[in-house]
């Protein structure tokens, strides 16, 4: 028997585009969820999730939706072109280092379970000094991979730099991309191209 096109329907297929504003719109509702769980506004399901995570992460619950809130923005910029398990993973390790640095400030779980168990982990390879440098290296280092940025010591305020970096332009070293095409003031047409 042959089947037809009404029979057996294409599945859904959706641009890379729409499949991340999807992402990050749900990414979004958990962060409203945990933030109204964390205030008892969630109703009974709220309650219960509040009560296993504020376990499981102490203090830290709080760092959780800030987590998702940073995934969530990271899908919704327009140049996020790497694979979505750079985002998912650095988010992580930004809620686990944060665990760990809350647990190394406070002690007393208050990184819950999981915070605890991240420090007592690193104390035993460092010292606790150490453990709370390199917790808060690698939350900058996720923060720097998640939003896929480099630091600079070029600093500015509102477009104005502090600084001038005459030497570098000195040095014929240029900050600004340049369009082929664009720098001879024309556009190129598919026929200069070839």
């Amino acid at each position: 028997k042959r089947k037809g096109n009404d029979e057996n329907p294409a599945p859904l297929r959706l641009a890379p585009d729409s499949v991340r504003a999807i992402v990050a719109i749900c990414c979004f509702f958990v962060v409203i969820f945990l933030f109204l769980a964390g205030i008892s506004k969630a109703g009974y399901l709220g309650n219960i999730t509040f009560r296993y995570l504020s376990g499981l992460f102490g203090l830290g619950y709080f760092l959780l939706p800030v987590s998702f809130l940073l995934l969530s923005i990271s899908f919704l910029r327009p140049w996020h072109t790497y694979l979505y398990s750079n985002s998912v993973l650095s988010s992580a390790v930004i809620l686990i280092s944060g665990l760990g640095i809350i647990e190394s400030l406070f002690r007393e779980k208050s990184g819950g379970v999981i915070g605890y168990a991240v420090v007592k982990l690193l104390t035993k390879l460092f010292d606790t000094s150490a453990t709370f440098i390199f917790l808060f290296s690698v939350f900058l280092i996720a923060i720097i991979i998640l939003f896929d940025k480099h630091l600079t010591l070029e600093w500015s305020l509102f477009g104005k730099r502090f600084f001038d970096s005459s030497s570098s332009a000195e040095d014929g070293i240029s900050h600004e991309p340049e369009i082929i095409g664009e720098a001879q003031g024309k556009e190129v047409g598919p026929e200069e191209n070839q």
